[in-house]
């Protein structure tokens, strides 16, 4: 299975097996004789039935020994669903399903890899709310094994709580959307989920939820007899975190209204925010410079502003209208260091190469000493593989350009562990956003192949291939490329479509002419960015006022349901098509790269506050779906790249015409 987690190896079982009956099996439980005879015969008697369950055992260890057997009789229900919402569960082994409501319950998302907690209780409930038909045949047929009473939902009682709570407004929204359900029966069932809401508040006051619930819209006989008379209690309880959030603490309320506040303040009454946001409001747009230089030495002095602000030699994430500014970002600062030792050869700014440098410094001193790069901020204990990756980009062009060997021996510190981290597949699926494996983690690879080229040793090279030839597993006949997004369950943003397209780009550039992965590399990216072009006509004359060019999602079907921009994503795709045009010299590429970077340019403030004069913003309008009210330094950074390389070929361009 390419992807981690028990509920991608079940979505993965299903997808190989064939059978007209599917049965649910954790490899801790257990199935006891007799189970898909009764079961199979009570189908043939019930032929509309979709699952039929039995009778269950529990046993309980402790410690790897067994403490004893509790028998659990189960029963028929004129309401399963009922039941469901009531969490009167049954483990998932008892159950026996027929394959048609599976389908529809994974097509649901069922088996919804985002959850952690109670998945089991997720899946059957959607197949109860999709009409599935329960029957209960008698006999004990499953064991369901606990191995000790610190179980996650014993621990965690908070943890526990709120992913139920979540659950619950997942089951809500599906059922809402049922038409096949009458209203007086929705009625009903909002009424348990309301109660059952109530009755958690009791076990878990702080848990992050709120709801308004109504004393009409409650089903006491649904709640423990024990907790009745505390109802009223609790129903003014849910109002008052309804209307006041986590108010309960006075001290903890002020100091949320102290910040909230400040927030506020900063956000509509700093220098410049409130031009951005009237502009924005307004669907305006900047006045752009003919000198491109002028776009992009603006950028760089603004990514030298977010370095000198960053309260250590990195370079801040970003710039908040709600905080201003963040602290350094390991991951970003180091390919940010490669934008600086470009802009130092291209215009031999010297002190961009020291920046540079300290930057380098700066993030070996930060280093974990198993060579990988915690996450975020240098106090996580996280560590991720892309944000190694990133900061490998960053060490393996400061040894190019200065020779100092304690770059080379950190870099060399990145790519040994990113080696042993990678699967066997190719796939990078440890430490990695989300717990998953992206197909943007080219980028990874085009940071393992810059130090292959340093270091010749062939274990990178054989990690980038593997990791190559995964990606290229991914790809659809239609050019489209599975795992692009930061989740499974997401479109993926222009950022990270980019990000993919950038690893396959740089590889190629990189790559000998006989590396028989070469031409695969160069297929892939023309075959997507084609697509891509057609679909959206970024290759049309769009004038000067098209913002919404390229939308800041796509999905699979080549469409998009966002009503913004994603700029990063813009810019990294500008770069895509530029260095498609200076390999093939096709206008069309030209053309779509400087329509793209035409839409940044628009948004760029060339004037006005330091804070964000040559930024570039998350999204356009500025609280799109993409990194809303924010300035981050990579978008300014893939904005310079994108620029060095138009004026790159401008002056190339000019050449040729005078020659």
């Amino acid at each position: 299975n390419k992807f981690s987690g028990s509920n991608n190896a079940r979505n993965y079982g299903f997808e190989l097996s064939s059978g007209e009956y599917i049965q649910w099996l954790d490899s801790d439980d257990q199935l006891l004789p007799g189970k898909f005879k009764k079961q199979l015969s009570k189908f043939n008697e019930t032929p509309d039935a979709d699952i039929v369950y039995s009778d269950w055992q529990m046993d309980f260890y402790e410690a790897g020994e067994f403490q004893k057997t509790e028998l659990r009789p189960s029963k028929p229900h004129d309401d399963f669903l009922c039941q469901l919402l009531l969490n009167n569960w049954l483990p998932p082994n008892n159950y026996l399903h027929k394959r048609s409501i599976v389908e529809k319950t994974i097509r649901s998302n069922g088996w919804n890899p985002e959850t952690f907690l109670a998945q089991d209780r997720e899946y059957i409930t959607i197949s109860a709310i999709l009409g599935a038909k329960f029957v209960y045949t008698p006999g004990f047929f499953a064991i369901y094994n606990r191995w000790s009473k610190s179980t996650i939902s014993q621990v965690d009682h908070k943890r526990s709580i709120d992913s139920a709570l979540k659950l619950e407004g997942v089951f809500l929204k599906q059922i809402n959307a049922r038409e096949d359900i009458d209203n007086s029966k929705k009625r009903s069932y909002f009424k348990i989920l309301n109660t059952v809401y109530l009755a958690s508040l009791f076990y878990y006051p702080g848990v992050k939820y709120y709801k308004w619930v109504s004393a009409f819209d409650l089903s006491p006989s649904s709640i423990h007899y024990k907790l009745r008379p505390f109802i009223p209690f609790l129903l003014l309880f849910s109002w008052i975190k309804y209307f006041f959030g986590e108010l309960f603490d006075p001290i903890t309320f002020i100091k949320k209204a102290e910040r909230k506040l400040q927030h506020g303040l900063t956000y509509y009454l700093f220098p410049g925010h409130m031009n951005v946001l009237l502009r924005d409001k307004q669907r305006g747009i900047e006045g752009i410079e003919k000198n491109d230089k002028i776009h992009l030495d603006t950028s760089m002095n603004w990514l030298k502003t977010a370095q000198d602000n960053s309260s250590s030699k990195g370079v801040s994430m970003c710039y908040s209208f709600y905080d201003r500014w963040r602290l350094a970002y390991p991951e970003t600062t180091g390919y940010i260091i490669d934008t600086f030792i470009e802009y130092y050869r291209f215009t031999g700014d010297q002190k961009c190469l020291e920046r540079a440098v300290q930057m380098g410094i700066w993030e070996t001193d930060i280093q974990v000493k198993d060579g990988s790069v915690r996450v975020g901020t240098p106090d996580n204990k996280q560590v991720d593989v892309f944000d190694t990756g990133m900061v490998l980009i960053g060490y393996t062009s400061l040894y190019t350009e200065t020779k100092n060997d304690l770059f080379l021996r950190a870099a060399i510190k990145c790519g040994d562990w990113l080696c042993n981290a990678i699967d066997e597949n190719g796939a990078w699926s440890k430490f990695t956003f989300k717990h998953i494996p992206h197909v943007y983690h080219t980028m990874i690879s085009w940071a393992l192949y810059k130090l292959y080229l340093i270091a010749n040793d062939p274990k990178y090279k054989e990690a980038v291939d593997r990791n190559i030839n995964w990606a290229f597993s991914l790809r659809r006949p239609t050019g489209w490329i599975d795992c692009m997004a930061f989740s499974t369950t997401e479109d993926p943003y222009t950022h990270t479509i980019g990000y993919t397209m950038q690893g396959f780009m740089e590889l190629y550039n990189l790559k000998a002419d006989d590396d028989p992965l070469k031409k695969m590399l160069i297929k892939t990216v023309i075959d997507f960015c084609d697509q891509l072009m057609e679909k959206f006509e970024l290759d049309k004359e769009i004038g000067f006022h098209n913002m919404f060019l390229l939308p800041g999602t796509i999905n699979e079907n080549w469409k998009s349901t966002s009503a913004y921009v994603c700029l990063t994503g813009n810019a990294q795709l500008a770069i895509v098509y530029y260095d498609l045009y200076s390999i093939t010299s096709e206008q069309r590429y030209y053309k779509t790269a400087n329509n793209l970077i035409t839409v940044v340019k628009q948004t760029q403030k060339l004037k006005g506050s330091k804070y964000i004069r040559g930024g570039i913003a998350g999204s356009y309008p500025f609280w799109g779906g993409y990194h809303p009210h924010e300035y981050p330094n990579w978008a300014a950074k893939f904005f310079a790249d994108a620029l060095i390389r138009k004026i790159k070929i401008d002056q190339k361009i000019n050449a040729d015409q005078i020659h």
